[in-house]
């Protein structure tokens, strides 16, 4: 939420209430502390591996960023431009899978996952299966939202 409101306020020109500031604080504070601090240290996954804590949060702080400012960078592309639906879902996930093969050619793990799906056959048919469902759920989402 706090991401959202930030990009807004820049983006959009957005206004919040300090009330909404208030909720928004409250809410991303009541999430943190159940993530970072579990209820019981003897039984909780959580207690071993927590020096990686640091880099989860700063990896999960970086996502909420770039999640908030593509939402509302989206919502401006709506309202300055005439842009369907399809056109945003196309560039959206054209910029995924350039940013995901990058990201495998870098690491070194291109070849070992064409290696993966071509010895594991059954596995394309997932990949394509919830490429597509993700695409149509975007659809619908983005939808709905225009109509409000």
């Amino acid at each position: 939420m706090i991401p959202v409101m930030i990009w807004g306020t820049f983006i959009m020109q957005k206004t919040y209430k300090g009330f909404d500031y208030l909720v928004a604080f409250l809410v991303t504070l009541g999430c943190s502390i159940f993530i970072l601090f579990p209820a019981g240290t003897d039984i909780s996954p959580y207690s071993k591996g927590r020096e990686n804590t640091v880099w989860g949060v700063s990896l999960m702080l970086g996502y909420l960023g770039f999640d908030g400012f593509t939402s509302t960078f989206q919502d401006k592309l709506f309202k300055g431009y005439d842009m369907e639906i399809h056109n945003q879902i196309f560039y959206t996930t054209l910029c995924s899978c350039v940013l995901s093969l990058t990201g495998l050619i870098l690491q070194g793990h291109l070849l070992p996952a064409i290696d993966f799906v071509y010895r594991h056959n059954d596995c394309f048919f997932d990949i394509a299966l919830l490429s597509t469902v993700s695409d149509i759920l975007l659809s619908c989402c983005k939808f709905n939202s225009l109509k409000q």
